[in-house]
């Protein structure tokens, strides 16, 4: 059986909208016919369960995981499924690094065409782990078109290519606001993905509007032909 396309979604920032993205993604390309899981791997803040209104149904015995299943059908796990809502995970870096390579092994996925896998804002201990061991097929960094989101992005930039890991694109996220009644589009942001893909020579794959209170992200369709 051919092996899972894994796409891994980054931010060296919080506040990015990373996580919408990652669910947005997984109900996109499932809306594609393809068969999709989501893992969610933010031991501090997980949120998955949330965005995509999944209760657990995720199954634990001797043997591992069987992930949940949202109502989409997307399989998914994520730390907020085993924890109650305000139960704090304080783990060291090391013991989250091993949490995280015994999960590679221990989650009974069903033969999914897609993995999109959210790590945690920033370059943890648990993220180098997976980077180095599950050599994704793509990685995208979201950002936000402000100054200090983009020179987060710049350290992440560096940080991986250092790792010898390639970044597939940049997207970025809150780029403007669109009027709902004239259509006209106005930036929120002086600045722009675009200069620091230029920049940095990684690919801009796309700019999504801000969106209030968002449960999805209307992913423009040449984005998700890119990420895959």
């Amino acid at each position: 059986m051919p092996k899972p396309r894994i796409i891994v979604i980054l931010s060296n920032k919080g506040g990015t909208g990373k996580s919408t993205f990652s669910v947005s993604l997984t109900q996109a390309l499932k809306r594609r016919g393809k068969t999709v899981a989501l893992l969610d791997l933010d031991f501090a803040s997980p949120c998955a369960q949330l965005l995509t209104q999944t209760k657990s149904n995720l199954q634990v015995d001797k043997k591992g995981f069987t992930p949940a299943t949202t109502e989409e059908g997307i399989e998914l796990f994520s730390f907020g499924l085993l924890l109650s809502q305000d139960t704090p995970v304080m783990l060291r870096g090391i013991k989250r690094a091993e949490i995280v390579q015994q999960l590679a092994k221990d989650i009974r996925w069903n033969k999914p065409d897609y993995i999109v896998v959210d790590l945690p804002s920033g370059i943890q201990e648990e993220s180098l782990s997976l980077l180095r061991n599950l050599k994704p097929n793509k990685t995208v960094i979201i950002i936000q078109p402000d100054k200090l989101s983009i020179s987060s992005a710049r350290r992440i930039i560096k940080a991986l290519r250092h790792m010898k890991v390639n970044v597939s694109g940049i997207v970025e996220n809150m780029g403007y606001i669109k009027c709902p009644k004239c259509g006209e589009e106005t930036k929120l942001f002086a600045d722009s993905a675009k200069q620091l893909s230029q920049e940095t020579k990684v690919a801009f794959l796309g700019s999504i509007p801000f969106i209030p209170h968002p449960k999805t992200l209307p992913i423009d369709e040449s984005v998700i032909r890119k990420v895959m």
